[in-house]
């Protein structure tokens, strides 16, 4: 779990450990706090999952251990910087591009993935096929580099639609990880809770 999350999940665990203990037998003013808490955390996660709706690879983690691989492209569409809007000009300074590709690489298995850059550097369009820059350890994490190695671009643009449907990868979600890690918080509050009395 990486540091912010564990944050969040201190302060839920902390929120839910409030509105367990006011509720059961503590004071009211800690029923309500952690009430609101609980309520605004919510909202909070809630909101940052419509605002990230997933479906589209993450950018590539600092000092994160990465490849190259050809990819197929299946098809490309110019979508709006901000997932909550829709693209109306595709040479607006606003738009990328959304490239739907099977990943190609050595060391383990084809997938899919959507990648949104903001610009068709590598031509992918007319040839359907591209290098992508892709994390071994975490797959759902693919860019796309301006320079590719030249050996993987003559590969990827001989390369023909993958045999066999490919397995979609997607991030994963942050919001059931920051609830459940919460659980394990209030739990914890709430034994020493009710073994110091």
């Amino acid at each position: 779990m990486n540091p912010r999350a564990a944050v969040a999940a201190l302060i839920t665990g902390c929120a839910l450990a409030a509105l367990v203990h006011g509720a059961w037998d503590g004071p009211r003013w800690l029923l309500l706090v952690g009430l609101n808490l609980t309520v605004l955390i919510l909202v909070v996660l809630d909101l940052t999952e419509r605002v990230d709706p997933g479906g589209a690879a993450l950018p590539l983690r600092p000092g994160g251990r990465n490849s190259y691989a050809p990819a197929v492209v299946h098809g490309t569409r110019a979508v709006h910087r901000d997932p909550r809007l829709t693209a109306r000009d595709a040479r607006s300074p606003d738009t990328a591009f959304e490239f739907d590709l099977t990943v190609l690489p050595d060391a383990r298995p084809p997938y899919r993935i959507k990648v949104r850059y903001p610009l068709d550097l590598q031509n992918a369009r007319e040839r359907g096929g591209m290098v992508v820059e892709y994390d071994t350890r975490q797959p759902w994490r693919v860019a796309v580099p301006p320079r590719p190695p030249s050996v993987l671009a003559a590969r990827a643009v001989s390369l023909g639609p993958p045999e066999a449907e490919a397995e979609r990868v997607v991030a994963p979600r942050r919001a059931p990880r920051v609830l459940v890690g919460g659980a394990v918080v209030a739990a914890v509050l709430l034994a020493l809770v009710r073994f110091l009395g």
